[in-house]
């Protein structure tokens, strides 16, 4: 949850992001998928970040307007289905997949 909003995923396995209104339940959107299959979604510093069973991440303003992607990105390991949590810690996003954990610097200056 953030501020009043919940954003999440919609649809079985689809990865349609969506963001609700809490106290309502009032749908503000619903985007097409970005990826292939699941989407685990993680927020840190107003954002969303989307990790796709396909190895697709993106990186998603969390406003209840609308969907605003900033960007994607592949990771290297792209054996399916990738669907562990993404964390952050210390400026850094770890994903795993399977066998492998991969870091990324998303600290800014």
């Amino acid at each position: 949850m953030v501020g009043d909003y919940i954003y999440g995923g919609h649809g079985h396995n689809a990865g349609s992001l969506t963001c609700i209104e809490f106290v309502t339940g009032k749908i503000m959107w619903q985007a097409e998928p970005l990826g292939k299959g699941s989407a685990s979604v993680l927020y840190a510093d107003g954002k969303l970040y989307a990790r796709y069973e396909n190895a697709l991440v993106a990186l998603v303003d969390a406003h209840p307007k609308g969907l605003q992607v900033k960007g994607t990105f592949k990771t290297p390991a792209e054996r399916m289905p990738n669907r562990t949590q993404p964390v952050i810690h210390d400026g850094k996003l770890y994903l795993r997949a399977h066998d492998v954990l991969m870091c990324f610097d998303i600290h800014r200056p």
